[in-house]
C-alpha cells in the first residue's frame, strides 16, 4: 500500500528521467524493463525525448519482442488543491518567485489555481510538507515565466537561453537554446549557480539586461 498523500499515476516515456524511473510502480518485479529503461536514459545524457524516439518493447523471458511500451506508473507524491476529502494534483505552473540568501538562490513555484501567493520555498528531495518558508532573510530577485531569457554563470561558464521547465523536486530549471539549427537543452541546479540575471530580446534579436523587477508576491 502507499501513503495517503502519494498517488499512482501514468507517464508518456517522453517524460521520464532517472528520478522519476526510480518511482516506477512495482518496479522489483519489472526489473527487466526497469533496466532497459534506465540504460536507454543513461545512453542519451537522461533526456527522454530523445532517449525514446525509438520504440521501447517489453522484455520477454523467451527473447520475443513484446508489446510496444508508451507510458509507464509511478508513485507522485499529492500536492495541490484540496478537492472533496481529496487533494487534486497540481496543474500548470503560472511562474517561479526566485530570491536571494547568503549568495545563493532559492525558488517558490507559483500554480494558476493559487488565491493567495504560497509561502513556501522548494527543497530538494523533500516533500511540500517539509519545503522551508518564506520570512524577510529573503530578498526579492524576480519572477520568471515560460520563454523568459535568462543568462546563468555557473561552474567557469555562462548559459543564455530560455527558462522552459521548472523541476521542484530536483530545485533546477531547464533552459533551451540555439546553436545553428540545434536545439540544446540543459539542467541546471540553481542553488549552486554563481548568478542568475533575465535579460530582454529585442525584435531584432538584440539582448539587453532587464529593469529591476517590483516585487511580484503582492499579486499572480
Amino acid at each position: 500500500m502507499h501513503e495517503k498523500d502519494e498517488v499512482v499515476v501514468r507517464i508518456p516515456l517522453q517524460n521520464l528521467n532517472l528520478k522519476k524511473l526510480e518511482l516506477m510502480v512495482d518496479k522489483d518485479r519489472n526489473i527487466n524493463l526497469y533496466n532497459l529503461l534506465k540504460e536507454r536514459l543513461i545512453a542519451f545524457n537522461d533526456n527522454g525525448e530523445k532517449a525514446f524516439l525509438e520504440p521501447i518493447y517489453m522484455p520477454c523471458k523467451n527473447s520475443s519482442q513484446g508489446p510496444i511500451i508508451k507510458k509507464v506508473s509511478i508513485i507522485q507524491v499529492k500536492t495541490g488543491i484540496p478537492v472533496r476529502g481529496g487533494i487534486a494534483i497540481n496543474g500548470e505552473l503560472h511562474r517561479v518567485d526566485f530570491f536571494k540568501k547568503n549568495e545563493k538562490y532559492y525558488a517558490i513555484p507559483v500554480y494558476s489555481w493559487q488565491q493567495e501567493l504560497p509561502n513556501k520555498i522548494a527543497v530538494k528531495g523533500k516533500r511540500e510538507c517539509d519545503w522551508l518558508t518564506l520570512d524577510a532573510s529573503y530578498k526579492f530577485c524576480f519572477s520568471v515565466y515560460k520563454n523568459d531569457f535568462l543568462e546563468i554563470s555557473t561552474k567557469g561558464k555562462i548559459i543564455r537561453g530560455y527558462y522552459a521547465e521548472f523541476d521542484r523536486h530536483r530545485c533546477s530549471i531547464l533552459i533551451k537554446s540555439h546553436d545553428r539549427n540545434e536545439l540544446l537543452e540543459q539542467r541546471v541546479a540553481y542553488m549552486k549557480v554563481d548568478y542568475i540575471k533575465k535579460l530582454n530580446v529585442d525584435l531584432l534579436g538584440n539582448v539587453y539586461d532587464s529593469f529591476k523587477e517590483e516585487n511580484t508576491r503582492e499579486r499572480i
